[in-house]
């Protein structure tokens, strides 16, 4: 077995090891040592061999990720959804919005965001507890409770779960 020979092999003064002369020692010399191999960027350009063996199509890498997640009916930035959810997002993107139209709508909306809801409140001089309390009495007549032939508790030992095939 024996080593391959080094690209750059050292000077023959320190061939053997021994400690090198005084002299040399006390010589205060810059290293001069240069690599005698290319580095990547050195290699020169043929364009013939980019021509024959670069990337046949003029997408961008960029690009054919997004159509290869789009073929394949995902993205990474979909969230993985259960079929409700996913059928509860579809349902929602098909509705139409209709534009505000109604000043009661347009003050709803607006009510939306803390800072005028808490101004209003100010406005109105009551407390977020009393507006709560406001927000959540029942307008108009209270009906009848329903009567049901049937009102024991309900059995659910023998419903089958679910995902019962």
């Amino acid at each position: 077995f024996t080593f391959p020979k080094p690209l750059n092999p050292p000077s023959p003064l320190f061939h053997f090891h021994r400690p090198p002369p005084p002299s040399i020692l006390h010589q205060k010399s810059p290293l001069t040592t240069v690599a005698k191999s290319f580095t990547s960027d050195e290699f020169p350009v043929d364009e013939a061999f980019i021509e024959t063996f670069g990337p046949k199509s003029k997408e961008t890498e960029e690009e054919a990720r997004r159509r290869n997640w789009i073929e394949r009916g995902w993205a990474p930035w979909d969230e993985i959804l259960t079929p409700e959810a996913e059928f509860a997002r579809t349902s929602l993107n098909e509705g139409e919005e209709i534009p505000l139209s109604s000043p009661e709508s347009i003050e709803a909306f607006k009510m939306l965001d803390p800072r005028y809801r808490k101004k209003k409140i100010e406005e109105m001089g009551l407390t977020e507890e009393e507006y709560l309390a406001k927000q959540f009495e029942i307008k108009g007549e209270i009906p009848e409770p329903l009567v049901t032939k049937w009102a024991g508790p309900l059995v659910v030992r023998l419903v089958p779960p679910r995902d019962w095939p």
